[in-house]
């Protein structure tokens, strides 16, 4: 499985059924499971080796094997691992997927949770695990009505997780999260042209200094190291699928010469471009 399957841009499932089930054993190169992003949906993240750690807007959460964690709608993360080999299972699904915006189950109990309107544990519990385990399996088998046995079990862990839940009254806000996501994004638009950390402080409205440190608070990262990690990702992506020379690519993702981006490529993907993208044409479709 690609890294980038778990980020803010690939939309997880179909529009007829929006989950996506990731069942992954990998190896790491740089300790980074999933660099800091966003999504839209709910993800129920749920580690199965040691070592794995979640930085959670601003929390680090480590991870037993067996362990799991709710991810809300909208909410800054990251994945670490201290393992060389980790190993996991995320069920990221749309809110809508359990109930329509204008049904009364979602009114009531979906809408406080996705808007932080309550607290709620963020551990998840035993019975939640065991039943995204199943239907890790169901996905799996993909038997006859498979996806409303999906449904089922994701509404039992939703209704689980609002009468675990309590009311704080108005939205809870984090400005630096907040802040992270729209440099987040302001990357993702402009990284294949110059981007430097004044213009990353002048599109916050905020110094330089202030935005590494808030940055780093939420993300355990700097901007311009999740700037340069971003970049090499969209080059490997373009590795893997085009037949694009390495020059092309290193200029196509914001590189203005090959030397820098294969020194970077190095860094984050342990190997050279060449060395990925012949390892990458071996893979198995």
């Amino acid at each position: 499985m690609r890294r980038d399957l778990l980020d803010e841009h690939v939309i997880h499932g179909t529009i007829g059924f929006p989950v996506g089930i990731y069942d992954v054993l990998k190896e790491s190169t740089d300790g980074v499971v999933f660099a800091v992003h966003y999504h839209r949906e709910i993800e129920l993240f749920i580690a199965k080796t040691e070592g794995i750690r979640v930085q959670l807007e601003g929390g680090m959460h480590s991870l037993r094997a067996g362990e799991g964690i709710f991810i809300n709608s909208g909410a800054l993360h990251a994945t670490f691992t201290s393992e060389k080999e980790f190993a996991f299972l995320a069920v990221v699904f749309s809110p809508e997927f359990i109930a329509a915006e204008n049904e009364e189950s979602y009114v009531k109990y979906i809408r406080p949770i996705i808007k932080r309107k309550v607290s709620f544990p963020i551990t998840l519990s035993e019975n939640a695990i065991q039943t995204a385990r199943e239907i890790n399996e169901r996905f799996k088998e993909k038997k006859q009505g498979y996806e409303l046995y999906i449904k089922s079990g994701l509404t039992r862990i939703m209704a689980e997780l609002a009468e675990a839940s309590e009311n704080i009254g108005g939205e809870k806000r984090d400005i630096r999260a907040d802040t992270v996501k729209n440099v987040l994004d302001y990357i993702h638009s402009n990284y294949r042209g110059s981007v430097t950390l004044p213009d990353l402080a002048k599109h916050a409205h905020m110094s330089k200094e202030y935005l590494c440190r808030i940055f780093r608070e939420v993300s355990d990262t700097s901007p311009i190291t999740y700037l340069n990690r971003y970049r090499i990702m969209q080059s490997a992506h373009l590795l893997r699928s085009t037949d694009k020379s390495i020059s092309e690519i290193a200029l196509d993702c914001g590189f203005n010469g090959s030397s820098y981006f294969n020194k970077l490529f190095m860094r984050f993907m342990k190997c050279t471009p060449g060395e990925y993208r012949r390892a990458s044409e071996r893979e198995p479709s």
